[in-house]
């Protein structure tokens, strides 16, 4: 999937809106189970209360990997499943 993720300071990330704030933290909270069975966690920010930007870079390769692929499609398509 991987829709309009960009590189940004060397790493891939993409922002997502959600409607408000407790539903952008129970997303955060989707994506930590996804991030602990593949063992790669990204990098977040929360700010103004209902957006999330992910940032992900593989940290061991200095890189951008097919770790941060995986993730940004199973990003995707939670928020296509929970939010769309």
């Amino acid at each position: 999937m991987q829709e309009n993720w960009e590189i940004r300071n060397e790493k891939w990330s993409k922002t997502f809106e959600f409607e408000s704030f407790v539903s952008a933290v129970d997303f955060i909270h989707h994506v930590t189970e996804i991030a602990e069975q593949l063992k790669h966690h990204p990098d977040l920010n929360l700010f103004d209360y209902k957006f999330i930007r992910f940032d992900l870079f593989t940290h061991y390769a200095i890189a951008i990997t097919d770790k941060d692929r995986e993730l940004a499609t199973e990003i995707d398509r939670l928020y296509h499943a929970l939010v769309r």
